[in-house]
């Protein structure tokens, strides 16, 4: 699949599924829903199947994904926590 944002399908896949890891830390911390598996992309209303959909809406419609592959490689949980309330803060 041709992406906006990464050379590779790999960097791609990995995109999704670290962003999915923060949907699920969203969800647990500050939803204070329980813990769920990740699932696939093809699982409905699983978290990889929103980080997908986020990915693919991002590629569509913005300049650049609503996180670098290096600030969800880099980052702890908290710190992507922070940075996802104010970014919502400031759309």
């Amino acid at each position: 699949m041709t992406s906006k944002f990464f050379n590779t399908d790999a960097d791609r896949d990995l995109w999704i599924k670290l962003n999915a890891e923060r949907i699920s830390y969203f969800n647990r911390t500050v939803l204070k829903e329980s813990a769920q598996d990740l699932g696939s992309v093809d699982k409905i209303h699983s978290c990889m199947y929103i980080s997908n959909n986020q990915l693919d809406y991002d590629e569509n419609k913005k300049n650049k994904p609503r996180f670098s592959l290096e600030e969800l490689l880099s980052l702890t949980d908290e710190e992507i926590l922070k940075l996802d309330l104010i970014r919502r803060v400031n759309l």
